[in-house]
């Protein structure tokens, strides 16, 4: 790619670099460049590019004189007498170019005209010399190279020859070029030297023809074949005595002739090659054949030169009598007359009649034209049928009738720069001058024609016209519209402009517009269409005391004014209905001219204020249905509240509407409270009922999931996650683990003490913070490991008491549904595991089962209060890990960090502790504040725990479940007191010093303060020996989905560590390993001296905010 020095970077190669890169390498006598060029590839074999008779009849370019398979024969080609085709002559050749490929300097044979056409592909330079010129190039190139022409003298004939343009212009022969593209013809005229060459892949056809005025050059073409003793492609002598018979008829000739064809190798001359068609002379003894310009003087046999003019050894063949060719030469000059003929017959044409007939003079005019000759008079009168077709097709204009409204039609698409020019140029057409102009020009030019007597009737009609539209004008009032409208189609039919035609148009307009106005008045109109009315009189001028147009006036000021008033009504904050009420009434009453679009917004809001009243009203008697399943759903009512919104003031008995849609909120918001939802939207609350639904299917159920020994993973590999957790259709997915009683999935980690396996997601357990030297002990073995849980978990009862309020709501909830699955599930899942929460029969050998049915409960979004209390305390009964027993267990809430509200973004923006001491505009509502008591509330249930005294080493003690107001009550009965274990309670995974009987009363004192995460670096902690403070350390098993199994340490190791030590061992472990992002300020699940609030003296403060109902706890340690 050429490099362009201006814009400093390559540039695309042009047609005019190729050119200079061919004849670099035409005249560099170093460099050779290799092409291939398909050409004189015939086209009777791999076809043509143009259509063909045959193949396609119906196509239209089949027989165009210009299909170059067409063209050769012609009926003005002279090839048209060649009997047999000649491939490249008469046949097109094909020609497919690549870059450089070139056809050298050559003229073509017998002296012919080609015609060559590019069907696609790059462009081809053509170089050309004109014919006069053919000598002085043919001397240019014997002087640039003679040696060559010394021993090829025919080398020109070769096509092998290439001399550039400036080396031909310098010797003084004129070179032209041109570049041809695709669809494009370039023609080469006789004896006319070309070269070229192509610039790229393309794809051309040639052929020759010869027009008559050839014929003198393909005599010499047969000349100059002849002197170089080059064979001919057909005789020139045949080709004109086939033409010259063609011309007349043939006439029978009364002497033997030699006429029947031969081969053209039996006359052709043995010596100069030349085709010996007339007549030929012919050796009998050697067989060899001579024309006439070699008889006798060529040695064709061993007979002397005299001998073989005459004697029976040579003859001399004639294809034609001296008759007959003179016949035909007559005939011939006969058809030579003709242009003389023509002359004669049109001079006496004209003398004959002063005004000729134009029909005649184009008579002679089509003669002259068919005639092949110059002839002198033809191009004068030529020139006088031209002016006279000019005369008539401009008084055509005018003697045929055009609509008006077609003339209008025409100039409506006029666009662009010539529409002035255009429009100027018909104004200049319809000039009635114009019409008395033409008459004098066909007076002043001379001839006749039927046109000019009709324009000459024309011109009077036009007379007349403007006589009668004068009179009518004059006395518009006694005449009828359809008569001025019959006279103005009269003027409009004449395509001449004239003051007439516009005046009865103003007056039929006007006319018109009287008429529509009168008609007008019995019908509704809108305020558009009542000023459309008055523009028009306006623009038609109609005066301003017509009685219709100051009718239409009035209305249109009354109409303006509803116009004003409505939208003043519209557009108010309060919509008054009364008001727009009679608005619709008065435009309908008085039919005032108004606009739609107003009108349809005044009755839509009208209907639409309706329509929702009359909701409202079905609503709210509906909703009071003491049938309860007649009552209507709540989601009626929020579509209903949708189009409320819509309107601009509310319809009677919104009011009573809200009041129920209130208290059906009401109860909708006492759902998400139980749920711990409470500041999230209504909606919400169906959402979360149907993941908690979904939650407890898993670890309720009771079909597939029952009590078994700890299960190892399927798999060594590491676990996918699948969302279907719970399809127990495949039975690799039906081994469950984790509280969640799912299958396996991501990373998960085995308790050290059930060897239950969990999920790392559940706990909150983060991979990257496990240690290899770390254990772990699940939330069911060690009652102070926190679940994390992303929202409360409701109790049962509540549920239940929840449910009970459904049948007073005044509609039917969403919620409904679920709620009942729910409870229905839960119930189901209680009656199950009844016989395994009493305290009577329960031993040490149901631990595994009790732990396992306390893991599925965990698990559950529903709070199922005294199962789970029940078997906590009997799980520490008979494999105690904490040092104290649990507390009872009253609610579960989330243990998610609480986001600040915007009040309290406000406040850490502003640096403020106080509401109060916000900006006035930042002030949302006002708020009450209340200190939450460092004391434990009242009405809080105190936790069991285990009696302060210990028992003697093999001494059982009696366990008791007992309160300060007798038996308590579970959800399946009373749970007696009093009742002694009749076994030991040894944990299965753990080893103690001594086993552990507990008194458990309601009225023990908290257990110190221990940490709820100590587990973590401990293992597993035992109940101490008398005079031993240390702990027992387990190891325990990590699977990481990434890595398969490790093992960790195994052994027991003795931790004498003292409980603050221990507190800041467990909270920072247990931060690693929750990248210290899960613990919650909130868990009531914790013993409540985990996080006693202290006093407001030390640098500690328990807040409590109530906003909006929603009550939140903050709680800050103290240094």
């Amino acid at each position: 790619m050429p490099f362009d020095p201006v814009l400093n970077c390559p540039r695309p190669v042009t047609e005019d670099d190729i050119e200079r890169e061919f004849w670099r390498l035409v005249a560099s006598l170093e460099e050779t460049v290799e092409v291939e060029y398909g050409a004189d590839i015939h086209s009777t074999t791999h076809g043509s590019g143009f259509p063909t008779i045959e193949r396609q009849p119906q196509n239209p370019y089949s027989t165009d004189p210009w299909n170059l398979t067409i063209m050769p024969l012609h009926g003005e080609s002279l090839f048209r007498h060649i009997k047999s085709d000649i491939s490249g002559m008469t046949v097109p050749w094909l020609y497919v170019g690549m870059i450089f490929s070139t056809f050298c300097w050559h003229n073509e044979d017998h002296y012919a005209y080609s015609a060559n056409y590019q069907h696609f592909g790059s462009t081809k330079t053509w170089y050309g010399i004109p014919g006069e010129d053919a000598e002085k190039f043919e001397d240019a190139m014997r002087e640039a190279v003679p040696e060559l022409f010394e021993t090829q003298p025919d080398l020109l004939f070769q096509l092998v020859t290439l001399l550039t343009p400036e080396q031909l212009k310098k010797a003084g022969v004129r070179v032209y070029a041109l570049d041809q593209r695709a669809g494009q013809f370039v023609i080469t005229f006789p004896q006319a030297y070309h070269a070229g060459f192509n610039h790229g892949f393309n794809f051309n056809e040639a052929v020759n023809f010869a027009p008559t005025d050839w014929e003198p050059f393909g005599d010499s073409g047969v000349e100059r074949l002849q002197q170089f003793r080059r064979q001919p492609c057909f005789s020139h002598d045949e080709l004109l005595w086939t033409a010259a018979e063609g011309a007349a008829s043939r006439c029978e000739i009364g002497f033997q002739l030699d006429e029947e064809d031969v081969p053209e190798e039996e006359y052709q001359c043995t010596h100069c090659k030349a085709y010996a068609y007339m007549s030929r002379f012919k050796c009998n003894k050697s067989g060899k054949v001579m024309c006439l310009l070699h008889a006798g003087a060529y040695e064709c046999c061993d007979a002397p030169e005299a001998e073989r003019f005459a004697g029976t050894n040579h003859t001399l063949h004639h294809r034609r009598t001296e008759e007959a060719i003179s016949t035909m030469h007559q005939k011939v000059a006969d058809k030579a007359a003709l242009p003389e003929i023509w002359e004669e017959k049109v001079e006496k044409f004209l003398e004959e009649d002063a005004t000729p007939s134009l029909k005649t003079l184009r008579t002679l005019l089509n003669e002259g034209e068919r005639i092949p000759y110059d002839l002198p008079s033809l191009p004068s009168l030529k020139k006088f049928v031209d002016r006279c077709n000019e005369w008539v097709e401009e008084a055509t204009n005018y003697t045929v009738r055009k609509q008006q409204n077609r003339r209008k039609n025409e100039k409506a698409w006029r666009k662009g720069s010539r529409a002035a020019e255009m429009e100027e140029r018909d104004r200049e057409l319809r000039k009635f001058e114009n019409i008395t102009k033409l008459l004098k020009d066909a007076d002043r030019i001379g001839f006749h024609c039927p046109e000019i007597d009709q324009l000459r009737e024309r011109a009077d009609a036009i007379t007349k016209f403007q006589t009668d539209a004068r009179a009518a004008l004059a006395h518009p009032s006694s005449r009828r519209t359809n008569e001025f409208e019959e006279l103005l189609e009269v003027g409009r039919g004449f395509n001449v402009d004239m003051p007439e035609i516009d005046k009865l148009e103003k007056e039929v307009q006007q006319m018109k517009w009287n008429d529509r106005a009168r008609d007008n008045r019995g019908i509704f109109l809108s305020l558009k269409e009542v000023g459309d009315i008055i523009d028009e009189a306006t623009k038609l001028q109609v005066p301003d005391y017509n009685d219709y147009l100051i009718y239409y006036k009035e209305q249109k000021t009354a109409g303006m004014n509803w116009e004003v008033k409505a939208k003043e009504v519209i557009g108010a904050e309060t919509v008054h209905y009364p008001q727009l009420e009679a608005l619709s009434q008065q435009a309908q009453v008085a039919s005032l001219p108004v606009s739609q679009e107003t009108l349809a917004q005044v009755d839509q809001i009208l209907n639409k204020h309706r329509e929702v009243h009359k909701q409202i009203v079905s609503l709210y008697d509906r909703c009071r249905d003491p049938d309860y399943m007649k009552r209507p759903a709540y989601a009626e009512v929020a579509v209903l509240q949708k189009e409320l919104q819509g309107l601009g003031s509310k319809p009677s008995g919104t009011l009573d509407l809200e009041k129920e849609i209130k208290r059906h909120e009401d109860w909708m918001r006492k759902g998400k409270k139980l749920f711990g939802k409470a500041n999230a939207p209504l909606h919400i609350l169906k959402q979360h009922m149907e993941y908690v639904m979904e939650r407890n299917v898993d670890c309720f159920d009771i079909s597939q999931d029952k009590p078994r020994l700890p299960a190892e993973p399927l798999s060594r590999e590491p676990s996918p996650s699948n969302d279907k957790l719970h399809s127990w259709e495949d039975p690799r997915f039906r081994e469950v683990f984790c509280i969640c009683r799912r299958v396996e999935a991501g990373m998960m980690i085995e308790c050290e003490l059930c060897h239950e396996w969990y999920h790392g997601k559940c706990l909150k357990i983060a991979r990257g913070k496990v240690k290899d030297d770390e254990k772990y002990t699940c939330p069911i073995c060690d009652w102070r490991v926190r679940i994390p849980r992303d929202a409360a978990r409701p109790k049962l009862e509540d549920l239940q008491a929840w449910q009970d309020e459904i049948p007073s709501l005044p509609f039917q909830p969403d919620e409904e549904a679920i709620l009942e699955s729910i409870i229905n599930n839960a119930q189901e899942f209680r009656s199950h595991i009844a016989p395994f929460c009493n305290p009577v029969m329960a031993t040490a050998d149901e631990s595994e089962t009790q732990r396992f049915y306390l893991r599925k409960i965990e698990g559950s979004e529903i709070l199922l209060a005294y199962e789970t209390n029940f078997f906590r305390q009997e799980l520490h009964k008979w494999s105690p890990v904490a040092p104290e027993p649990p507390p009872v267990l009253e609610s579960s809430k989330s243990t998610r960090k609480p986001r600040p509200t915007k009040l309290q973004k406000l406040m850490a923006q502003h640096g403020v502790d106080d509401p109060e001491a916000l900006p006035q505009n930042l002030r949302t509502k006002p708020h009450n504040f209340k200190r939450k008591s460092s004391e434990p509330s009242g009405s809080r249930p105190m936790p069991l725990q285990p009696a302060p005294g210990r028992s003697q080493p093999g001494t059982p003690t009696a366990h008791s479940f007992a309160s300060s107001s007798g038996p308590s009550m579970g959800p399946h009965g009373p749970v007696l007191s009093g009742i002694p274990s009749a076994h030991d309670h040894a944990h299965p995974y753990a080893t103690y010093s001594q086993d552990s009987y507990t008194s458990m009363t309601a009225s023990t004192n908290p257990s110190p303060a221990f940490a709820p995460h100590a587990y973590l670096h401990g293992g597993v902690v035992g109940t101490p020996t008398f005079g031993h403070t240390s702990h027992i350390v387990r190891t325990f098993s990590v699977r990481l989905d990434y890595q398969g199994w490790i093992l960790l340490s195994v052994g027991q190791t003795p931790l004498g560590v003292t409980a603050g030590e221990d507190k800041i061992l467990g909270d920072k472990m247990f931060g690693e390993l929750t990248n210290g992002d899960e613990e919650s300020t909130g868990n009531k699940e914790v013993s409540s001296v985990d996080r006693k609030p202290i006093d407001d003296k030390d640098a500690t403060e328990a807040t409590k905010w109530d906003e909006g109902g929603d009550n939140m706890e903050l709680f800050f340690d103290g240094p």
